[in-house]
């Protein structure tokens, strides 16, 4: 399959040309970015558009390690020209006035390749009016999944293109398609408004047109609605440290926020996984049962095979069996804490510098109690008998659906998350709950985790934000995952 970025061979050599007339190492990054929005609310179609935005990033280096970056949209030769000349009299300024220099990106192997995972719909093989019927048709279902619920349905696609080219020869092109339908429910009660969302994700329209994908889409909505009108009747969750079960969405949120971003090789002066300006590498951090791992996996929403820098993006494996292991580390970074590099630089646009980034990041454990059956037809009641059978409910057991987001300090490996709803598991009855916060520290987390439920499931999307930037997220854990009582992991925030 061609590429757009394969158009641009000709400017790439001349600023390559350039470059090394004036003694320049160049990385030059060139991206084209094509989308698509459609959003229906209450029964009306309310936008469909279509976006374009493409341009060149140039990063020069000096001999001596100096650099600075410049950034021009779009592809006419001339302001591209200028960009790079701009990129380079900040270089040689920058080296002039011995600022931080730094040489590690000579030491990269060159590499050639071009990566189009495959799809079963092509960007533009669709029609927008196409997309419109059938996001229509979904949302003109579930608008009947309950009484007073305000309903919105929305459909965001990207192709996104990159090619990278570095002054050792390397040429690398990727493509990273994604697509993403977003349903949240709201229900506005006497005191309180309370909102539950649904989502599906993957890299193509499947997941409104393939009539499987679509099918598991509407039970999520179902679970989604029911939720939202049942929570103005739920009862208060209690505060302090109990026996929790999260799903694998609000695992991959503790991956994600508590253990991802401290693991970024850049965040090393303020990470717990630090300590004197190097990476604890072989310290038990978490229980032998815990794996924590990041890697591009192909068909996925945040699939990335090349990291902005033109570096393969590695399998990074964070925790093994509780002991660290793997930073996601730049080319810049992994050699000042101690690490290998890992290729995990992403970068929002051609207009910025890429920095350490997760793709998928999940939560994986030694084994599991397998379950045969998608996850959107299992009950919280099923979940109960689970714990039952495992010999886990000797105590009430509360139960913790859907992320919602949090913070996390992660100079401390403090956290602090919501959830859309909670769920009282005891041998008698199953009582829905309004949600609370769940809090604690990160590696008393993940040392209470015991077990795990059912196979991977690592489609929780989400948006990861940092400096500045937003990338597309994803990740997961096994369907569910039981924590033990530990008074370093509290529900409603209280110890």
């Amino acid at each position: 399959m061609s590429m757009r970025v394969e158009a641009h061979s000709a400017l790439l050599a001349e600023l390559q040309r350039r470059a090394q007339a004036a003694g320049m190492y160049l990385v030059a990054r060139i991206q084209d970015l094509r989308g698509r929005a459609i959003q229906f609310s209450q029964g009306r179609l309310e936008e469909s558009a279509r976006t374009f935005s493409a341009g060149v990033g140039l990063q020069v280096f000096t001999v001596s390690g100096h650099h600075a970056f410049a950034a021009v949209d779009g592809f006419e030769p001339e302001r591209v020209f200028q960009a790079l000349a701009r990129a380079i009299a900040a270089a040689q300024a920058a080296e002039r006035a011995d600022l931080e220099a730094n040489q590690a990106i000579f030491d990269l192997s060159p590499v050639r390749d071009q990566v189009s995972p495959p799809l079963s719909y092509a960007f533009d093989g669709v029609g927008q009016a196409e997309l419109e019927q059938a996001l229509g048709e979904i949302h003109q279902e579930i608008q009947g999944y309950g009484t007073g619920l305000s309903v919105r349905s929305g459909l965001v696609a990207a192709s996104e293109e990159w090619r990278i080219s570095r002054s050792d020869g390397t040429d690398v092109a990727f493509h990273l398609p994604r697509c993403s339908s977003v349903h949240p429910f709201t229900y506005a009660g006497s005191t309180q408004t309370h909102a539950v969302a649904a989502a599906l994700s993957g890299a193509s329209y499947d997941v409104v047109l393939d009539n499987g994908k679509r099918a598991q889409l509407l039970k999520r909505c179902h679970s989604a609605a029911s939720k939202a009108l049942g929570l103005p009747q739920a009862l208060e969750a209690p505060a302090g440290s109990f026996d929790l079960v999260i799903d694998y969405a609000l695992a991959k949120g503790l991956a994600h926020e508590a253990v991802g971003h401290a693991a970024e090789s850049d965040a090393y002066q303020s990470s717990i996984l630090a300590s004197g300006g190097k990476w604890r590498s072989g310290e038990t951090l978490a229980s032998e049962l815990v794996s924590i791992i990041d890697e591009p996996r192909l068909g996925d929403y945040a699939y990335q095979p090349y990291s902005a820098n033109g570096v393969r993006r590695e399998r990074a494996v964070i925790l093994d069996h509780g002991v660290l292991r793997d930073a996601l580390a730049d080319v810049f970074t992994a050699g000042r804490i101690g690490v290998r590099v890992t290729g995990a630089e992403r970068a929002q646009s051609y207009s910025d510098v890429p920095l350490p980034r997760m793709s998928n990041i999940r939560i994986e454990l030694a084994e599991a109690v397998p379950i045969n059956k998608p996850i959107e037809e299992i009950s919280p009641e099923e979940v109960r008998d689970l714990l039952e059978q495992e010999g886990l409910l000797k105590r009430p057991v509360y139960y913790l659906s859907g992320y919602k987001g949090g913070q996390v300090n992660p100079k401390l490996g403090e956290f602090v998350f919501n959830c859309a709803a909670i769920y009282e598991l005891t041998p008698s009855q199953v009582r829905l709950m309004r949600p609370a916060i769940f809090s604690g520290q990160i590696t008393q987390a993940l040392q209470a985790i015991k077990k795990g439920f059912g196979p991977l499931q690592l489609d929780a999307q989400g948006t990861c934000g940092k400096q500045g930037q937003s990338v597309p997220s994803s990740g997961g854990s096994h369907y569910f995952l039981f924590l033990e009582r530990h008074p370093g992991v509290y529900l409603g925030g209280a110890r």
